[in-house]
């Protein structure tokens, strides 16, 4: 048995494109909306993706698309299933909504986390979500945690005039990466 593999082509006018072969031909689906998808997860039986336009879709077989939310206060940078629900980050500095959440991809509820942050990554690991970004004004902690994607509390990073972009956690330990030469990891 070979895989489907659901891809998200990003920038203007791109949607999921898949392939029942592992990837290595793939069909672009017609039915999703035209918007700027950035990420995609998989959790409690359905697909997800959120744009930086403030659309989330959902689909229960990564072929049949459907737009369920248009979130206008939202530039949602990446999307990760853990913990039994759906957590989004806000790259948007400017909103008091940094993150949102759901259990099932359709129903979401907003929450508001640190301000002032271009959020970009999240990962989850050890009971507890791990969120880095960039603050361009270099004033603002640029890591924050929460033990369940709705109360967010701000950390220092290792260098918060860093432009952190992504972050995972393996192996006990989260491990973060910025635009430059920082790596830094923490257990």
């Amino acid at each position: 048995m070979v895989a489907a593999a659901v891809v998200l082509a990003t920038g203007a006018g791109g949607g999921p494109a898949v392939g029942a072969d592992g990837g290595v031909e793939l069909s672009a689906r017609s039915n999703a909306p035209d918007e700027r998808w950035s990420s995609l997860a998989y959790g409690a039986g359905v697909w997800v993706a959120v744009s930086t336009t403030g659309d989330v879709m959902t689909s229960s077989d990564g072929m049949d698309w459907t737009q369920t939310r248009t979130a206008n206060d939202g530039t949602w940078h990446d999307l990760i299933y853990a913990n039994g629900r759906f957590v989004a980050l806000n790259g948007t500095r400017t909103s008091a909504t940094q993150a949102m959440t759901s259990t099932d991809g359709v129903t979401w509820t907003t929450h508001a986390g640190v301000s002032g942050i271009d959020w970009r990554s999240l990962a989850y690991g050890a009971g507890l979500f791990v969120a880095v970004g960039w603050d361009n004004l270099r004033t603002n902690k640029t890591v924050m945690t929460s033990p369940d994607g709705a109360t967010w509390t701000s950390h220092n990073s290792a260098d918060d005039t860093k432009t952190w972009l992504g972050v995972t956690y393996a192996d006990g330990r989260f491990v973060a990466v910025a635009q430059g030469t920082s790596t830094r990891s923490a257990a």
